[in-house]
């Protein structure tokens, strides 16, 4: 029987309708994510394109057992590293036949290969998005019968303009996997509640599929059961009190959790072939990390409130990060929902969504109480209930917007449909606020990046692309030598080969006099300095930057040229140091091999600092005396040429050493004579305190990081 015309009509006008807004909510989703996607390298994701190699090799090779990396497990991101693997680099696996032991350095290996990290990088990124923007599409395709279209529409909107969710869909990484799998999962479970016991089926299978990928992206998905248990338990009572019959209510629960658990548990397996091959041996390694991650805390210092501490920052750390980290806008929609609930008004929250808003906050409760009684935090780790609380938000903002077009005006009706508007483009301009980076975004209503660099860590890896920048427009920037105080591969990545980004930190004594000699800029970043953790940031804060990154006035990186800039006193206080005067000092020595075919020829170079910039020439006398009475005593004799202040002064000596001898096989002698009088200058060995004649160096170490 053919359907009336106009009810063909009304359901073409529906589905295209929701075609129009099934396409708006994907591209507000991938453009503000898309954007600019090479601009970002943070501290983790070198990891995550590392365990992506291994499993991608591991997945070519057979070897599935290799198919775990890691105890998050991080599978859904695994897998997608994979796939950009195979479509841009897809020889990598046999070209690379073997794991890599250190997956953080995983741009070795591809530079080796010829191949730029940071095009792997941002593949990996966009088939992640691809993936999560298919996942988003799915929920708001499971949202509109739950909540309706205009709040469906507003709330996935909320979400796809939430600052801090774009900054972490956007990475190669687990947590914007996590939070989109979970958000999916729970609205197929609302979904599910609103059919018959028997039309439920399909989006009970589906909230299992995606709950095993949430928690095989990471192991606190495994708190979906207990929303699921707390759901088919209220289910089955629901029946009962229906029914009258507690058997059906038994029956509707064991249902529910038997579909689910079932379609949940199959997929986990599906989804990980380290499963079909050793799944104990995972289950142990999962559960001894996630034990000792809860009890341990942090492997660094904490900062939070102003406070650098070991272990647990706080119970209160999630609610406050949660507070800095939503916008003004989300909060003013969570408030609204709370006002409706105080006041029991209908026309903000119908009947038809109070079970869902149940289900959507006890999730929220449930996650942010559990992470928050384990030691380890990070603001990142609450992520997942970023969707849970933009959809509330929604459902508060359309329920006021509800509560003013009650009255059917044109007046009113157009304040509503503006207000509404208003609210979703100011989530969206939140994001701007921040972009390409986001992850810079707190809350502008407590102070924006200023306050909240005294109450939360900052910084990720974001600006130093603009730190790449300014020391490529610097002459020889593309052979420069670079240390920073946070992880190399948030610089590297944006350099060329040719530039050395070298391990953070410097050594103690004189082998970090010689590494900070070879060094040419040292960029501090503020997680470091924040914490504390860097001595190099902390001394170098007293000398200018020649270039600051800056975020909302707040700096997040600085830039110093190391050779302007004196070596610290904990470097130049070594048992090689000495003093001749207050003026002249002897910081380091280096014995370099000159590489001389058949020739024992070596160079042996004194730094000397506090070198004034007067006129007067300084001689340098070096003694070798043998340990040997067979071998012959070695003498040079060289100018030390004043420096301009705060830079290292370098006086070389060649020497031609006996077959098979070198520095050790003598003791070093080092005299520096007055200009004035041409008579020696007594020696001071710095670590003790105590005038010699001359300066008998002792061996020191010269081993560098």
């Amino acid at each position: 029987m053919a359907l009336p015309r106009h009810r063909v009509s009304a359901t073409v006008r529906s589905r295209s309708l929701a075609s129009l807004l099934l396409l708006l909510v994907l591209l507000a989703y991938l453009a503000p994510r898309l954007y600019a996607l090479d601009r970002l390298v943070t501290v983790d994701e070198g990891y995550w394109l590392g365990r992506s190699a291994n499993f991608y090799e591991a997945l070519v090779s057979g070897d599935l057992a290799n198919t775990y990396q890691f105890a998050h497990p991080g599978v859904p991101t695994m897998w997608a590293g994979a796939i950009a693997y195979r479509i841009a680099f897809p020889d990598y696996a046999t070209e690379y036949p073997r794991q890599i032991n250190y997956v953080l350095d995983i741009h070795t290996t591809l530079r080796d290969l010829g191949r730029d990290p940071l095009t792997l990088l941002v593949a990996g990124r966009m088939v992640k998005l691809l993936i999560q923007a298919l996942c988003l599409a799915l929920g708001f395709w499971l949202a509109r019968p739950v909540f309706g279209t205009v709040t469906a529409t507003v709330g996935t909107l909320m979400l796809a303009f939430d600052p801090f969710l774009i900054g972490h869909d956007r990475l190669l990484h687990v947590d914007g996997m996590f939070a989109t799998t979970a958000f999916v999962s729970l609205m197929a479970l609302l979904r599910a509640k609103t059919r018959s016991p028997v039309g439920s089926a399909p989006f009970l299978a589906l909230s299992g599929v995606f709950a095993a990928l949430a928690w095989l992206t990471r192991t606190p998905g495994l708190v979906l059961i207990v929303i699921v248990a707390a759901v088919a338990l209220a289910t089955g009572w629901h029946h009962w009190r229906e029914r009258g019959s507690a058997m059906d209510g038994a029956r509707v629960t064991a249902r529910l959790g038997l579909i689910w658990g079932g379609v949940a548990t199959t997929t986990t397996f599906v989804a990980w072939p380290a499963l079909w091959v050793s799944p104990i041996e995972v289950a142990k390694r999962m559960a001894s990390w996630s034990a000792n991650a809860a009890s341990d805390g942090h492997e660094f210092t904490y900062f939070f409130n102003g406070t650098v501490g070991y272990g647990n920052p706080s119970v209160w750390y999630y609610p406050v990060s949660l507070i800095w980290r939503l916008t003004p806008l989300t909060l003013i929609g969570l408030a609204i929902v709370l006002a409706g609930v105080l006041v029991r008004s209908r026309a903000v929250l119908p009947r038809s969504v109070i079970a869902p808003l149940l289900v959507l906050a006890g999730y929220v409760l449930v996650y942010v109480v559990g992470m928050s009684l384990g030691a380890k935090k990070f603001d990142r780790y609450v992520l997942p209930v970023y969707p849970a609380l933009d959809v509330i938000a929604a459902v508060g903002i359309v329920g006021l917007a509800r509560l003013v077009a009650r009255r059917p005006t044109v007046p009113r009706r157009a304040l509503a449909g503006a207000f509404v508007s208003a609210v979703v483009l100011g989530q969206l301009f939140s994001a701007l606020s921040t972009a390409p980076y986001y992850l810079p975004y707190f809350n502008p209503l407590l102070g924006g990046v200023a306050g909240a660099e005294r109450a939360l860590l900052l910084g990720w890896g974001e600006g130093m692309d603009q730190v790449a920048g300014f020391i490529l427009s610097q002459p020889d920037g593309e052979q420069a030598t670079i240390r920073a105080s946070n992880q190399r591969n948030t610089l590297l990545y944006h350099l060329p080969p040719s530039a050395t980004v070298s391990p953070r930190g410097f050594p103690e004594g004189m082998a970090g006099i010689l590494v900070w000699a070879e060094t040419d800029y040292y960029v501090a970043y503020v997680s470091q300095w924040q914490r504390g953790s860097s001595l190099p940031s902390a001394y170098l804060a007293a000398y200018p930057p020649v270039h600051t990154v800056t975020f909302d006035e707040s700096s997040f990186a600085r830039v110093y040229d190391l050779r302007t800039i004196p070596p610290p006193p904990w470097m130049i206080t070594n048992s090689c140091a000495f003093s001749f005067r207050d003026d002249v000092q002897l910081v380091a020595y280096e014995d370099v091999a000159v590489g001389l075919a058949g020739i024992n020829v070596r160079t042996l170079n004194l730094y000397f600092a506090s070198l004034p910039g007067a006129a007067e020439r300084y001689i340098v006398r070096v003694d070798l005396l043998p340990h040997d009475p067979d071998l012959e005593p070695l003498s040079r004799e060289a100018v030390l040429q004043p420096a301009a202040s705060g830079l290292l002064s370098e006086v070389d000596f060649d020497f031609g050493f006996p077959r098979k001898r070198t520095l050790r096989s003598y003791m070093l002698l080092v005299t520096v004579f007055d200009p004035a009088t041409g008579e020696p200058i007594p020696a001071t060995r710095l670590d003790d305190g105590q005038d010699r004649p001359r300066a008998l160096v002792p061996g020191c170490t010269q081993t560098l990081p």
